[in-house]
């Protein structure tokens, strides 16, 4: 807008003051434009710190022509305004700049500013240049024509002698192509900060130093610190000094080291969660090939690890339902050099099969056992398996005593990531055999029947065939029909079929010999006649109903009927069917019968061999699984009981009376089990000594009654062959769920409960309830996250020391497992260490303890000097220690790990070295040989016979942890104690006291000469570095250093 009258008043005094003004402020002026000229930024940084300028009021210099073509060629816009902003005088440059088409003298500055600075102008600019007489910074303009640019501004006051403000000076630079790059640049940031911030992966860059410059959000939360807090650090100032950052140092030391990117799988304890990472690190170069940062991606597959643990678990509780349907469930191992070793086999074969758990576990028992004729396509079955296909197969496998089961074989591949192939193979194994019998036995007989229905489709075809010819041929002459006539009859009568003709009211008009003789009556006496003079009233109306259909639909009607001479019954399949005239209409009903009496006597004979058990004629699993699917279907609200009852120590009792006795007892026990039930109770055998009682309608009270009853009542004696034998036998209880309509669930958890009272004792009742519900699911539990939990890292050992008690100094460890379960927590040794007993994983177990404990007690050899002795003890199952190949694993640990075999030292419990004793003294040798030392746990609690000792290389025993608890208030504990001590030494052996839980036991147990002593009161359980560092030092920590005091 154009100013008012008063500023031409304005500019006239202003181009006066210009021309008069004095050769100070002139001089001043020149300055400030020169090096406006000359250093851009550094003049405006300047300009801030300038002292006011003091010119005259009443005129301004500019008469030297030099200085102002000097402002005039300057590439900045210069004006100079008044006090209230109103434009005297500008340059070129400024004028350019503001796009302004004529002078801008007389208008105002904030002409030029975009509407978006006005309220920054006012409330920010105004404000400051009153104050401090200087402003710069950048703003957004706009010129006449619209365009936005962006300026530097630099505003101050000038003032004249008296220190009085006369004029405002403005310096503009334009800036918006610099600005642009600027706001490109950051948006490029921005932008790839998002990117970098929502990636699915932790992503950061370390120094040379390996502290962290750079980190995206998601490494906040794997590290569990914020981005200020982790910059300068390395993982060893935010994270504990476990495993984890040790490998991840070694990682980063080995990019340093080799330039190469380096990728490893850890797991982070972050807060109470522990969490798998995938790291990664990789090196980062400048423009000249120098290595400059160090850049690092960590992914969390924590939840990708949970998910993987929840199918397996998945997987593995399915295959174990799978296996408590099937008859048996096994484990190969497959060795590098080809050869194959049966891990485990449990079910209800392995009893049927007779070995004993000794010859399972020969490592040739698998080809052994396999018939010659099937075993190329056992190592067929094994290739297949090898190359990763899931295999169904049959084969057959011999017994112990030379018998043949036919077995069904689902086994599946399992790969072995450490070796990176197939190493093992899982499936389930179904006993087929009876099947099998059955399947030959239907073939025999459907092979006869089909060679007879052929000789009787063959006179059927002939005979339809002559009738068809008959009808055809009517109409020749009567020469021709009697030769016809003539044929018809000698096939009807030669045919070994039933054939007859019958009018529209069902009286015969043509009968055959077999047709008379399924009658019962001559041909003669037949014709004419119908069947209500034949045959009995319940038959008549069924075979005249079947005449009326044929007649009323024109259809050919198949029945199958049953006719009976009083002494005999026989079973034919009739066909009726329309004969018609020459006008297409019915005349007469055509019928042939054939005797299927056979065929119906061997479906018979088949249903009985799928549903009942030849030994004990009892039903068996097929019948009771149909009858209880459709107790189910039927009777939803009706409660039925389940019992399923064993044979205590059968086998035992089998071998000793043969297997033709033992078939009786088995046929005398089912006997016994039906006349004791009530008459609607099915009675079935399952297999082996497993019997299975329905007890339908049946309240949970009854079912207890009855299951007490057979206990007592099948104590009696039986009689076989002269001789009196006594069982004693265990029962599961268990009633249907109404919620649940599967009859292998009420099966199951009878089976469960079964299981639960032999291992309460044998010879007892136990019902199925919640409890045994739970013990059953963390069971499953348990033995399908074992094998996964030692592959995932899970599990992990602690070390207890061993004190001399003399002396007070360390002089080993015994290893002890841990696991720490991702859901459950810690788990004790109690919770998963007699699971695996029982389910065979104790093997896997104990070896995985093994490798671990000599790699670590390896690592301490290497720092201790070589004189410097210490033991580190490892306790192996009864299973681990009679299985194949003991002492050679033993020696390929002690190989692979370096450590010298004096230093380890192994311990089993009384109970496992004499379950055999001679091969126990003959493995415990060969270890012995090997200069590896063998301990006695558990002392005391067992067969406690020194006589033992004599027999086996044992070094130590330890006294059991429940004696030691005794002796301070129990007289004969401490004898025993006193009693053990003084044989082992007499013997030359070393005894430890284990459970020294304070400091009279200690005191009592040091007076009585015990060497050696382990508990927490001497020292606690110790992690791996722990233990190192007291091994290191050789004494107790501080809190047991001075226990002697």
């Amino acid at each position: 807008m154009k100013p008012n009258q008063d500023i031409g008043t304005a500019e006239a005094t202003t181009d006066e003051t210009m021309l008069t003004g004095s050769s100070y402020e002139l001089e001043q002026l020149r300055l400030r434009v020169a090096e406006l000229e000359h250093q851009n930024r550094k003049l405006q940084a300047e300009l801030r710190h300038v002292q006011p300028h003091h010119v005259s009021a009443p005129d301004l210099p500019i008469t030297d022509a030099t200085f102002r073509a000097l402002i005039e060629t300057t590439s900045n816009g210069i004006a100079l305004t008044t006090l209230q902003g109103i434009i005297v005088y500008a340059n070129t440059a400024f004028q350019q700049l503001v796009g302004a088409d004529q002078n801008t003298v007389g208008y105002t500055c904030t002409v030029y500013l975009h509407p978006t600075e006005q309220e920054r102008f006012y409330g920010e600019v105004e404000p400051i240049l009153e104050r401090e007489g200087t402003w710069q910074g950048d703003m957004y303009l706009r010129r006449p024509d619209g365009s936005i640019w962006y300026a530097n501004v630099l505003k101050f006051i000038l003032r004249d002698t008296t220190d009085q403000p006369v004029y405002q000076a403005v310096v503009v630079r334009d800036i918006t192509a610099a600005h642009l790059d600027t706001e490109e640049l950051r948006q490029s940031r921005d932008l790839l900060q998002s990117m970098l911030d929502y990636h699915p992966s932790a992503l950061f860059v370390k120094d040379l130093e390996r502290r962290f410059i750079f980190a995206n959000k998601l490494t906040e939360r794997v590290f569990g610190y914020s981005l200020a807090h982790m910059l300068g650090q390395t993982e060893e100032d935010l994270l504990a000094e476990d495993a984890p950052t040790v490998l991840w140092r070694v990682q980063e030391e080995q990019v340093l080291r080799t330039n190469q990117i380096n990728r490893i799988e850890t797991f982070v304890q972050v807060g109470n969660e522990r969490h798998a990472i995938i790291s990664i690190r990789y090196p980062i170069f400048d423009n000249t090939n120098q290595l400059v940062a160090i850049g690092g991606i960590a992914m969390d597959i924590t939840e990708n690890k949970r998910a993987e643990t929840i199918l397996r678990a998945s997987e593995a509780r399915y295959q174990t339902i799978t296996r408590l349907t099937a008859d048996c469930a096994f484990s190969l191992f497959l060795r590098t050099d080809g050869t194959v070793e049966l891990e485990w086999l449990v079910g209800e074969l392995v009893h049927q099969l007779n070995y004993s758990p000794e010859e399972l576990e020969h490592p040739a028992f698998l080809m052994q056992a396999i018939h010659p004729d099937d075993q190329p396509t056992v190592w067929h079955i094994i290739n297949r398996l090898k190359e990763g296909h899931e295999v169904v197969e049959e084969c057959r496998i011999l017994t112990r005593y030379g018998g043949i089961r036919w077995l069904h074989i689902t086994a599946l591949p399992e790969w072995d990531e450490e070796y990176g192939h197939y190493g093992r193979i899982i499936g389930a194994i179904q006993d087929i055999t009876t099947r099998k019998q059955a399947e030959l036995h239907l073939w025999r007989e459907y092979t006869q029947l089909e060679r007879m229905m052929q000789q009787r489709s063959l006179a059927l075809s002939a005979t339809s065939n002559a009738l068809h010819a008959e009808q055809k041929q009517r109409k020749l002459s009567e020469q021709g029909l009697r030769q016809s006539q003539a044929q018809l009859r000698a096939l009807l009568e030669h045919a070994p079929l039933a054939i007859f003709i019958k009018d529209l009211q069902s009286r015969y008009t043509l009968v055959n010999y077999h047709a008379s003789i399924l009658a019962g009556y001559n041909e003669r006496d037949m014709l004419g006649k119908d069947d209500t003079a034949l045959l009995p009233p319940e038959q008549v109306r069924e075979v005249l109903a079947h005449d009326r259909e044929v007649l009323a639909t024109g259809n050919v009607v198949t029945r199958e009927q049953t006719f009976s001479d009083g002494v005999t019954e026989r079973t034919y399949i009739t066909i009726k069917f329309p004969i018609y005239d020459e006008q297409g209409q019915i005349e007469a009903i055509g019928g042939v019968a054939t005797d299927i009496t056979l065929r119906k006597t061997t479906e018979e004979r088949l249903y009985r061999l799928a549903m009942y058990d030849d030994l004990t004629g009892l039903p068996n699993r097929n019948y009771l699984l149909s009858y209880l699917s459709m107790l189910a279907l039927h009777s939803q609200s009706q409660s039925n009981a389940l019992l399923s009852l064993d044979i205590d120590n059968f086998k035992l009792i089998n071998d000793n009376l043969g297997q033709f006795l033992g078939d009786h007892l088995l046929s005398e026990v089912g006997q016994r089990l039906r006349h004791m039930t009530p008459s609607n109770t099915v009675v079935a055998r399952f297999g082996g000594d497993e019997f299975v009682l329905l007890l339908p309608n049946t309240n949970l009270e009854e079912a207890v009654q009855l299951a007490t009853r057979l206990l007592v009542d099948l104590r009696h004696p039986l009689l076989l062959d002269s001789q009196e034998v006594y069982i004693n036998v265990s029962i599961g209880v268990a009633m249907n769920d109404r919620q649940s309509n599967d009859p292998t669930d009420l099966l199951h958890n009878a089976n469960m409960a079964m299981f639960e009272a032999k291992a309460r004792g044998r010879s007892q009742v136990v019902i199925y309830d919640e409890m045994l519900r739970h013990r059953a699911r963390e069971r499953l539990e348990v033995e399908s996250e074992l094998p996964q939990a030692i592959a995932n890292g899970e599990l992990y050992l602690l070390y207890q020391p061993i004190i001399d008690l003399t002396t007070s100094h360390l002089v080993g460890f015994e290893a002890l497992v841990r696991w720490y379960h991702p859901q459950r927590g810690l788990l004790k040794p109690g919770r998963f260490i007699p699971i695996a007993e029982e389910s065979h994983l104790i093997t896997v177990l104990d070896r995985w303890v093994m490798l671990q404990a000599c790699e670590q007690a390896a690592q301490w050899q290497a720092l201790l000097p070589p004189n410097q002795p210490f033991t580190l003890r490892v306790n192996i199952s009864a299973r681990e220690l009679l299985h194949a190949g003991l002492v050679d694993r033993v020696a390929a640990i002690l190989h692979t790990t370096n450590l010298s075999a004096h230093h380890l030292h192994i311990e089993i419990t009384e109970t496992a070295a004499i379950h055999n004793i001679e091969m126990t003294a003959a493995i415990l040798h060969d270890l012995s040989a090997m200069g590896v030392h063998v301990s006695l746990d558990d002392f005391g609690t067992g067969y406690s016979s020194l006589s033992y000792l004599q027999l086996l290389p044992v070094h130590t025993v330890k006294i059991d942890a429940s004696f030691v608890h005794a002796i301070p208030h129990n007289q004969q504990s401490a004898a025993i104690v006193q009693t053990i001590i003084t044989l082992a030494h007499t013997l030359g052996i070393e005894v430890i006291a284990e459970g020294v839980e304070n400091e009279t036991q200690y005191s009592l147990l040091r007076s009585m000469q015990c060497r050696y002593g382990q508990g927490f009161w001497l020292a606690p359980l110790l992690k791996a570095d722990e233990a190192g560092n007291l091994l290191l030092n050789g004494l107790l920590p501080k809190h047991r250093q001075n226990i002697d005091e």
